[in-house]
């Protein structure tokens, strides 16, 4: 069952080839590692420009809170899957979400 058109996908936001990831135009690992924050880089691959320093901010604030959960029941489901098979991450991630 084919869903969307058929044919090369395309995407603004990320390329990639053998040489180099490009992120929002910028070369991921000579611009944006190690210069940009997470919420900085949050914000570009969002919006596709460079937060102003109060956006930066902002995200940054964003981000700690989104990150910070607490010990909700899917938190500790992906906790414990990840503890049981550190090599299956993805299985972690799922527990995480699906609860």
């Amino acid at each position: 069952m084919l869903i969307g058109k058929k044919g090369e996908a395309k995407t603004a936001i990320e390329t990639a080839d053998a040489n180099s990831i490009t992120v929002r135009g910028k070369d991921l690992c000579n611009e944006v590692m190690g210069h940009n924050s997470i919420g900085e880089f949050f914000f570009l691959h969002l919006t596709g420009r460079q937060p102003t320093s109060d956006q930066a901010f902002f995200m940054d604030v964003l981000v700690v809170a989104l990150a910070e959960h607490g010990l909700t029941p899917s938190v500790q489901a992906a906790r414990m899957t990840l503890a049981a098979a550190p090599e299956a991450l993805q299985g972690a991630v799922a527990a995480g979400l699906l609860g």
